[in-house]
């Protein structure tokens, strides 16, 4: 956060308190902020949005893929493989 709560004073470098109220700057507050702009960048409509917006659409969805690739934990490729596999077998056995 960089501003006093109280009065709206604006905070300078690395400052724990605001000098006119005497009032800590709230760490908690710029870290809920901070996750939620991450949270927001990260939702599937705003990836759209980003990819239909470009001018090289090709491009922009490349890297929306190879970052949501790499957002991913280790073993959750193998388990998207094992499912897609399972529902292609369950497929064949209907048609």
């Amino acid at each position: 956060m960089n501003q006093c709560s109280k009065c709206g004073h604006q905070r300078q470098g690395d400052e724990k308190k605001c000098p006119q109220c005497d009032l800590f700057y709230s760490k908690i507050d710029e870290f809920l902020a901070e996750e939620e702009a991450k949270d927001t960048q990260d939702t599937l409509k705003t990836r759209l949005n980003r990819v239909l917006s470009a001018t090289d659409r090709k491009q922009a969805l490349i890297v929306e893929l190879r970052a949501i690739y790499q957002a991913m934990p280790k073993g959750s490729l193998w388990i998207m493989y094992l499912v897609l596999t399972f529902v292609f077998a369950l497929l064949m056995m209907v048609i």
